[in-house]
């Protein structure tokens, strides 16, 4: 069972839906996308973050974790073995090992989130929860949710929606705004990039369209996997057939500010000399996407800095 793991919590986000917003990144995800600007949070499980330049050698870590053997250098983790107890964090003098995550209760989580009320009011901004993928953790999102509405402040979910359709029906009585990510419509290639078929991703927004919310639909475009004129016509003409519900399509410029994140894990980024889509492309893109789906009464819009 998935713990209520909290990777971070930041405040004054303006791309997470309307307004300031407070964002809860849930740690854990369904997906493993090459592209990832976060791969911290793809394990559901508190876990250690290794700094080598901090690192002094002293070897302390490993004397109180089995996880960890040192060779005299540099401690090498066995992520198979650790169980997230942050031992070797607590033992390190160098701050060489940093937890990543921690387990929260709702009234935790609300206590942060409640500090803000006054800008969420001003701006028309609120609270988003994201990942990862929230959606692992229904009922901890569930609950945030619930306690955010009570309060009257505006909620949102950032989704992929890979999970079982049960898992949205716990949330939607109590979110004002999903922030859905559609990555390709061929299953083969969504394998590809993100060890997942795409299926249960686009069944699972057929029926949330039904489901009288507010959908913004976002589409991280990564060049050589999704970004051809073909494929976003393909998406537009998708796109249009789902125009209820759906306030507007959002397409995201692939970046790798995320890349040293790997090295922190001891994993390797595999898209390290992948360079980021042009403006130029990216904006044709746009004006493609936009000429199939406002004849639907929807607008698409280049988003920078989000995947």
């Amino acid at each position: 069972m998935t713990p209520n793991t909290v990777l971070n919590i930041q405040k004054f986000c303006i791309h997470d839906g309307p307004g300031i917003r407070t964002v809860v990144f849930l740690k854990g995800c369904t997906l493993a996308c090459q592209w990832c600007a976060n791969p911290v949070s793809q394990n559901p499980m508190p876990e250690p973050l290794f700094f080598y330049d901090r690192c002094r050698s002293c070897g302390q870590c490993s004397r109180v974790c089995s996880a960890i053997a040192f060779n005299g250098e540099v401690p090498q983790i066995d992520r198979s073995l650790c169980i997230g107890c942050g031992e070797c964090t607590k033992q390190c003098p160098s701050g060489a090992m940093e937890m990543a995550g921690a387990v929260m209760t709702p009234d935790q989580v609300m206590e942060t989130v409640e500090q803000d009320i006054v800008f969420y009011r001003n701006s028309g901004g609120g609270v988003t929860l994201s990942g990862g993928e929230p959606l692992m953790q229904p009922g901890f999102t569930k609950e945030i949710l619930k306690r955010c509405r009570d309060l009257g402040i505006h909620t949102a979910v950032e989704t992929a929606g890979c999970l079982p359709w049960d898992n949205f029906e716990k949330v939607i009585p109590h979110t004002d705004l999903f922030l859905y990510d559609v990555k390709h419509l061929d299953d083969k290639k969504h394998v590809r990039g993100t060890g997942q078929k795409s299926n249960k991703i686009l069944k699972n927004l057929k029926k949330l369209c039904l489901a009288d919310k507010q959908i913004i639909l976002r589409i991280p475009v990564i060049p050589g996997f999704n970004d051809s004129e073909t494929h976003i016509g393909r998406l537009a003409q998708f796109c249009r057939t789902l125009a209820r519900g759906i306030e507007h399509v959002e397409l995201l410029p692939y970046h790798n500010l995320g890349a040293h994140k790997y090295n922190l894990l001891e994993k390797q980024y595999e898209l390290n000399r992948l360079a980021p889509p042009d403006n130029q492309h990216m904006l044709k893109l746009a004006a493609i996407m936009e000429k199939e789906i406002k004849q639907a009464g929807l607008f698409c819009r280049v988003v920078s800095g989000t995947v």
